[in-house]
């Protein structure tokens, strides 16, 4: 193979490319097996590698230490290819690493080691040569500059001293000596300002500056501090609606002055100016120094009450610090009458029954049933009691408004309107007459059986006949009932419920709440499952 001196051509590919390897094995001689003969003998070191570090913009040199009793090495340079090899640097005994950071970026260079003892020299090492390609580092920055412009921003100002920079890197640090944090970096090449935002009122931040370019940057300019102000004395802010049909959120927002204690908290208030017009505790929130509701905003949902309806309500919110109250603005939020449709939470329930074997007591959910008969034996005429032949009847609740109970609105109240509206699937045969009457005691749609049929209230609410047309509204007025639920009656409930006798020509008495083929259930969810075509209850309350 072709060589360079006393170094092969690969050898210098190797330590130019920056690989860091070997130049050549390591070197052995006979001396290496003669340790007690030559123990203190003075020889020259093995195995040099010059390579190329980018970060540290140096040359650095590595190399294998042969003797056991130098006073140090020294170390040589010449121009790749020279002849002339001057000193650049002597070490310590035992060192090992040399970094040579005086050259021409882009050059390259031959390097080699002796060891020396008083005036004594080893013979050379191998020759190893190395080069760095990168730019000498930018200038650092300088008189860098911090000043508070707000209880929570601090500006920074400092003097570019380079042209080749491609970024500015910030740090922050809680004091002079540190530790210091990279903050903000990729600021741009020419940058002289930024803004420190979001910081902590009253306290003190200190700051430095770096020039980077690729991948080398200057030293740290010059290192200052800046102290953010106490904020101003501020009140806390409240915002919510103006009107309220249902619930609401309160929402409000406050600065904590520094130094707050223990008993920092947030008190929510409200009253009626119509009645006592005294502020009255609606809630109370820590805000000690660790609490989360001492960062704004803080949301608090309002549920009115039937105390409210037809009322301006008032609320503020106070806030505590250290035993000094901050009051809020006043929020007045005006509750009109009720103007509410609920919807069945379930689908219907029909129930049919009979005092004879002919149906037994069974309840059918979901939709209309097509099994049983549609009349009962003639021997039940002149039994003179109504209810004693095949009955029928559909179930309804109403007793849930978004999540609440419907007594959350109406308990008190006068109720203005309250209007069952059905929309008929089908219609029964001509002369069926219909009654709505309470429930008197709970019941359970999912496991309802009606061996024993629920007892209802007394006085039902007569009505005349459905619309002769499907799918035409049927309005009946139940306004006494729920205003009977107002004024503290149990709501468990409607049934709806057919009537009349009509007797075939064969002597049969027959149902007219039935046809042949569909029972009552002509209110069934299932048979119009839009909200449009499902049982609801109207109601305006006062």
């Amino acid at each position: 193979m072709k060589t360079i001196g006393n170094v092969t051509l690969v050898a210098v590919l190797v330590a130019v490319l920056g690989l860091g390897l070997p130049v050549q094995a390591e070197e052995t001689d006979i001396l290496d097996f003669m340790p007690a003969i030559v123990g203190s003998a003075l020889r020259r070191p093995a195995n040099l590698v010059a390579q190329g570090q980018q970060r540290a913009h140096a040359i650095k040199l590595t190399w294998k230490d042969k003797s056991t009793s130098e006073d140090g090495f020294i170390v040589e340079r010449a121009s790749y290819q020279g002849t002339d090899f001057v000193r650049i640097g002597i070490t310590a005994p035992n060192v090992t690493t040399f970094y040579d950071g005086n050259f021409h970026t882009g050059w390259a260079y031959d390097y080699r080691v002796k060891a020396f003892k008083g005036n004594r020299e080893s013979a050379s090492s191998n020759i190893s040569t190395g080069i760095c390609w990168i730019p000498l580092p930018p200038t650092a920055p300088s008189d860098l500059v911090a000043i508070a412009t707000s209880s929570t921003s601090i500006k920074l100002t400092w003097k570019d001293n380079s042209d080749t920079e491609s970024d500015f890197w910030v740090y922050r640090g809680p004091a002079e000596t540190g530790p210091f944090d990279l903050v903000k970096d990729q600021l741009g090449a020419g940058a002289t300002t930024w803004d420190d935002t979001g910081r902590t009122p009253s306290t003190t931040y200190w700051y430095c500056v770096m020039a980077v370019a690729g991948s080398s940057s200057s030293n740290t300019s010059n290192k200052v501090s800046a102290t953010t102000p106490a904020p101003a004395e501020t009140n806390p802010v409240l915002n919510g609606p103006s009107t309220a049909t249902h619930y609401f959120d309160l929402v409000w927002s406050y600065t904590w002055p520094p130094g707050g204690s223990a008993n920092d908290r947030y008190v929510l208030q409200f009253r009626n100016p119509s009645t006592n017009n005294i502020w009255t505790e609606l809630a109370s929130y820590p805000a000690c120094p660790t609490c989360e509701f001492r960062t704004s905003p803080i949301y608090q949902e309002i549920l009115p009450d039937r105390t409210d309806i037809g009322n301006n309500s008032e609320y503020r919110v106070t806030a505590y610090n250290n035993g000094v109250p901050k009051y809020s603005n006043i929020v007045a939020v005006y509750t009109p009458y009720l103007d509410m449709g609920l919807y069945t939470p379930f689908d219907n329930v029909v129930m049919k029954n009979s005092l004879d074997s002919s149906v037994a007591n069974t309840v059918y959910t979901n939709a209309y049933d097509m099994v049983g008969t549609a009349y009962v034996s003639t021997g039940l005429v002149g039994i003179g009691v109504v209810n004693s032949y095949l009955t029928a009847a559909s179930a309804l609740q109403f007793n849930d408004y978004s999540g609440h109970p419907l007594s959350t609105f109406i308990q008190g109240r006068t109720i203005d309107k309250a209007n069952l509206v059905l929309t008929p699937y089908n219609v029964p045969i001509p002369g069926t007459t219909y009654s709505v009457q309470p429930f008197a005691a709970a019941y359970n749609p999912a496991t309802l059986t009606y061996n024993n049929m629920p007892a209802f209230l007394v006085n039902p609410i007569s009505v005349a006949y459905p619309p002769t047309a499907a799918g035409a509204y049927w309005v009946i007025d139940i306004k006494n009932i729920v205003q009977a639920w107002a004024n503290g009656a149990a709501n468990n409930g409607l049934v709806l419920r057919d009537y009349g006798i009509v007797v075939d020509p064969q002597g049969n008495i027959i149902h007219p709440g039935f046809t042949i083929t569909y029972l009552f259930d002509n209110f069934s969810l299932e048979t119009a499952p839009t909200y449009a075509h499902r049982p609801r209850l109207e109601l305006i309350v006062k």
